[in-house]
């Protein structure tokens, strides 16, 4: 499973040298190998979805799904999704996974989100007690329609 993965959030490193055109660099990933709970998940026979069958992979010790995958209606592997998760010891030591890949292994290509590899930035945890905890955003009642209606411009 992919766990420690601290390079993952290495944000003063190039971007270049850890994702490659059709890989990210190993050098940056880091696996252990870890007991888990295995969620095989279908859909029910009357409904759609791309992804009509998907295998979670739920790290015991942090109870974060840690890796997935995804398969095509037809039965085939499709997608690999990893999570890759670090203590965050400034938010009280819980496991946490900011950055997400997610292979199309059928289109041959993959995607990385919540990344902060090239940013120039650290990421920082919020906890409940920072001042930044209280801004607008950080409230449940600010995700509705009517906040987005009033922010967005036509």
């Amino acid at each position: 499973m992919p766990v420690n993965n601290f390079r993952m959030y290495e944000y003063k490193a190039d971007s270049k040298a850890v994702f490659g055109k059709s890989f990210v660099n190993p050098e940056y990933r880091r696996y252990e190998l870890r007991r888990v709970w295995e969620v095989d998940a279908k859909i029910k026979p009357e409904y759609r979805h791309l992804a009509a069958h998907r295998i979670y992979y739920i790290d015991e010790d942090s109870v974060n799904i840690v890796t997935a995958t995804d398969f095509d209606v037809q039965g085939k592997v499709w997608k690999l999704l990893e999570g890759y998760q670090v203590p965050a010891w400034e938010i009280g030591g819980t496991c946490v996974h900011a950055p997400i890949l997610m292979w199309d292994l059928q289109g041959g290509r993959y995607v990385v989100d919540w990344m902060s590899i090239g940013g120039g930035k650290d990421i920082k945890w919020i906890k409940e007690s920072d001042p930044e905890a209280k801004a607008p955003w950080m409230k449940p009642d600010f995700y509705t329609p009517e906040t987005l209606r009033s922010l967005s411009e036509r």
